[in-house]
């Protein structure tokens, strides 16, 4: 088994917060391929149903910020208890959205439930392996992030074919309140950390020049992958009828 400085049982904590992180990115592309019948589901149009990835980005955003704003002031083991329960229900209330604009509302609050783990899982990482070991499983953190948007959006078509459009919902709220019964468990192997008051804050990194170009090369960075890759699979996967010429949105 895995050991760091918090005894013989790393290897549970890691496992624990990987699967939390992995399953926060999962709520965009386990969902994605049901995106394109929504409308014909739930009412509204095909650009409406577009909102539904905006809004789990922009509660994903704002989720940050706000778990980075509570993880200095109390125990992360018991925001990511509380990030994952809320997520699991949210989800759960997600797929049985009546209307377009329901789930859309939904969403948002979704991807800030689901937010805690990208926040915290450096510094949990940190404080279990030490500054040398670290570097090494935030490697393999990134590298299994990235694989992600790649498998999740295969799962979702399966998903979608066995079960219909709220099945990636149900199974990311099963998941969601598994692991928070998982954490809130196996909860004494992960570090208890609270970064404190005089860690900084968004003011002190807002006047930081050499965070400020990394934070806006990486937001361009990411931005344009994602813009590009979601571009390219809601055009693939949208609906045209018979003779109609492709949008020049998605030439």
């Amino acid at each position: 088994m895995t050991t760091g400085k918090h005894g013989g049982h790393a290897g549970i904590a890691f496992a624990l917060i990987v699967t939390s992180t992995v399953l926060g990115i999962a709520g965009t592309d386990l969902v994605l391929p049901a995106v394109p019948s929504l409308p014909e589901v739930l009412g509204g149009t095909y650009a409406q149903a577009q909102f539904v990835l905006a809004a789990f980005v922009t509660g994903a955003a704002v989720g940050l910020l706000a778990f980075g704003t509570l993880g200095a002031h109390f125990d992360q083991r018991r925001l990511l208890v509380a990030s994952l329960v809320a997520y699991g229900l949210v989800s759960a209330a997600a797929g049985m959205s009546t209307s377009l604009d329901m789930l859309i509302g939904l969403r948002f609050l979704q991807g800030a439930a689901g937010s805690a783990a990208a926040v915290f899982a450096p510094g949990m990482i940190r404080a279990l392996f030490g500054d040398d070991r670290a570097v090494g499983k935030l490697g393999l953190l990134g590298s299994i992030e990235a694989l992600t948007p790649a498998l999740a959006p295969v799962a979702g078509v399966w998903l979608l074919s066995l079960a219909g459009w709220t099945a990636s919902f149900d199974v990311i709220a099963v998941l969601a309140l598994v692991l928070a019964a998982a954490v809130a468990g196996l909860g004494r192997h992960l570090p208890a950390l609270t970064t404190g008051k005089g860690a900084g804050g968004y003011a002190h990194l807002l006047r930081d020049a050499t965070f400020l170009r990394y934070a806006v090369s990486h937001a361009f960075t990411l931005g344009a992958l994602l813009v590009s890759s979601l571009r390219r699979r809601l055009c693939s996967s949208r609906p045209s009828a018979p003779g109609s010429r492709t949008s020049s949105s998605c030439r």
